[in-house]
């Protein structure tokens, strides 16, 4: 079988610059599987890599015929029966971010996972499916569609359902709802993912997050294991338009929000006039460190600022400030 890299194969981009990257990280994988035929790597670590690079090549491949789509992933509990609340709330949630142009993700399981891909429909889905020895069937939406994508480790299955998505909703769960949510609150923590819409999502008169955020608050907040902006990172909704204006109106104005020491850096889909900067320089500066909101425009309109280290001071209020005016 030969091994040359057609221009299809690649993308067929244009631009020699980024074909130079990609051509240079493929040999990079090359040289790197290369060096495991000389090393005394065990078998079962050569399978799981295996697996692993299969199971993300076929996710790649197939998210690739979607990436001008937003998406939103969808997390909660596998148990949710279809008269549960939370069910029917996800499944008019779904159908309503649908409605606005977004695709939805789910691990492709049964409860909130079966709820959300009910309410979005195949065409505008897809299912992440783990093998497991319990909990394992495949909600009747998803299954046999081309966009269902069967992984065999936890760690491949969490990169697609984080790293694909625009949005995250979170319904009442066990275990694995938990630990996806804390994932992603780390992963946006720490700058190691933009920041996206997190709604944590319950039916009117629920109170599953009310309880974990005192836990929050109480234990790893007054305790210092996290700051008082770490809070911001997270918004709760119990009610479809609430939830679907969150995300939508971030999605509409923002590219990419990240984290980068004390500063928010945020990547624009339009660039902002000198008289709008302007304005929210004089409507937000009080609330800046020195320098105020500053703004550059290549390559994508992006603003950079740094909130005052004061409890009163969210740096959430400040990009929802943004998202409002520009």
């Amino acid at each position: 079988m030969s091994t040359e890299l057609s221009c299809d194969a690649i993308g067929n981009r244009k631009d020699s610059n980024l074909d130079e990257q990609r051509e240079a990280l493929l040999l990079s994988m090359i040289s790197s599987a290369s060096a495991l035929a000389r090393s005394c790597t065990s078998l079962d670590d050569l399978r799981m890599m295996s697996d692993t690079l299969q199971d993300m090549s076929l996710a790649a491949e197939t998210f690739s015929s979607y990436s001008n789509r937003p998406k939103c992933t969808f997390f909660g509990g596998v148990r949710v029966v279809a008269e549960d609340e939370n069910f029917q709330l996800a499944r008019a949630l779904a159908a309503e971010l649908v409605r606005r142009g977004f695709m939805v993700i789910t691990g492709g399981g049964g409860g909130i996972m079966a709820a959300a891909q009910q309410g979005a429909g195949a065409a505008n889905s897809f299912g992440l499916r783990i093998d497991l020895p319990f909990e394992n069937h495949t909600n009747e939406t998803i299954r046999g569609d081309s966009k269902l994508i069967n992984y065999k480790y936890f760690f491949a299955r969490k990169i697609g359902l984080a790293k694909e998505t625009n949005a995250f909703i979170v319904f009442p769960g066990g275990f694995g709802t938990l630990d996806e949510t804390y994932e992603v609150l780390t992963l946006m923590q720490s700058g190691k993912s933009p920041i996206v819409p997190l709604v944590l999502m319950d039916h009117p008169g629920g109170n599953y997050w009310q309880k974990w955020e005192r836990f929050v608050v109480s234990d790893l907040l007054e305790n210092g294991f996290i700051t008082e902006s770490d809070l911001q990172l997270f918004t709760t909704a119990n009610a479809v338009d609430t939830a679907a204006d969150h995300i939508a109106d971030f999605h509409r104005t923002v590219a990419s929000c990240r984290r980068r020491g004390s500063s928010i850096h945020v990547t624009l889909r339009q660039p902002l006039s000198e008289r709008l900067l302007a304005t929210l320089n004089r409507d937000l500066g009080h609330l800046l460190d020195d320098g105020g909101l500053e703004s550059e425009s290549e390559p994508l309109p992006q603003l950079i600022f740094t909130p005052k280290q004061q409890p009163s001071v969210s740096w959430r209020q400040l990009l929802d400030a943004i998202i409002r005016t520009a």
